[in-house]
């Protein structure tokens, strides 16, 4: 039977602190006005919609009151017209997120979310409301902590560490991928190789193509693809990880790697399951390590399992 319920939606966004917008809210309640979280009501398309800001966020109300999917559409369409919005008023806007989420009252403002038409939402965070704990003890472990460096793994691990700031998945892929290129090296193809690579520039030169020379001096050097699979390799002997296990990694890292030119020229998007699979072997090139960290897969909700493939129970 199909889910009768319908929803609104908030969508956090990001504005410059010093920029705001001046208005009051539509609701009444008697002979005066309700008013929540600084609430501004104006027109979005069809709907009533409602600006509202807390002491760190901004979001937006939008009443559509529609079933799941097609809240999802107008979520996803309103999130589009973002970009063409902040260029009109010649100011950035943006959601903190394009993941949207089905919640109850209570709505996280780190994600799009769909609430149950009718009252206010309950607004809150979760990084604020608890969320995963880890003993103090864990953060001296973790300055602690000596793993082997690779040459170019400092600027590695400062990109791995911004990971969770990006606003969405697509973009962590992105990151992730940035991580296992600056610590794949490119290494130069063999003799036989180079003198192929060789006669065919001189015929290319004679011809005058100094494209095809230019390009054929790029393949001097492994692929960057060929260059991950080569550290992945590395990375899972070094973590002691055993030939099956190492096929499967090295062949999943290479397909999700090849994810982000999907997502840069093809518009592709990426999951949440991804990100998981894709952070857990990255860090097994940083760390040459199994061992899973204090929060492994807790911010993309998954846990691991003995192959590093995010486990759904």
């Amino acid at each position: 039977m199909e889910d009768a319920t319908r929803y609104d939606i908030v969508i956090p966004i990001e504005l410059h602190p010093g920029l705001g917008f001046a208005g009051e809210s539509s609701r009444s309640y008697g002979a005066g006005r309700v008013s929540f979280n600084g609430e501004k009501s104006f027109r979005l398309w069809e709907w009533e919609a409602s600006l509202h800001h807390t002491t760190f966020h901004r979001y937006m109300i939008v009443r559509c009151n529609a079933f799941e999917k097609d809240a999802r559409a107008a979520a996803a369409k309103i999130l589009s017209v973002l970009p063409s919005a902040s260029l009109f008023l010649d100011a950035g806007v943006r959601p903190t997120s394009t993941e949207i989420v089905v919640s109850g009252w209570d709505v996280d403002l780190t994600l799009v979310s769909l609430f149950p038409t009718g009252a206010m939402p309950h607004t809150s965070l979760s990084i604020s409301s608890g969320g995963v704990l880890a003993d103090i003890e864990a953060l001296s472990e973790a300055f602690d902590a000596s793993f082997p460096v690779r040459p170019g793994s400092d600027r590695a691990r400062e990109v791995y560490a911004d990971i969770d700031f990006e606003a969405n998945s697509t973009s962590r892929v992105v990151l992730i991928a940035t991580v296992l290129e600056l610590l794949a090296s490119r290494t130069r193809r063999d003799e036989s190789a180079l003198t192929f690579i060789d006669r065919w520039s001189e015929e290319a030169s004679s011809a005058q193509r100094e494209d095809l020379v230019t390009a054929l001096d790029l393949m001097r050097e492994q692929s960057i693809t060929s260059s991950i699979r080569t550290l992945m390799q590395d990375s899972c002997a070094r973590a002691g990880l055993d030939d099956e296990q190492t096929t499967g990694i090295v062949r999943r890292t290479v397909e999700l790697y090849r994810l982000r030119s999907k997502i840069v020229h093809g518009g592709r998007g990426a999951s949440p399951h991804e990100v998981a699979e894709f952070r857990a072997m990255a860090r097994i090139a940083l760390t040459g390590s199994k061992e899973r960290g204090v929060f492994s897969g807790v911010i993309e909700g998954f846990a691991l399992d003995e192959t590093m493939r995010p486990r759904v129970d």
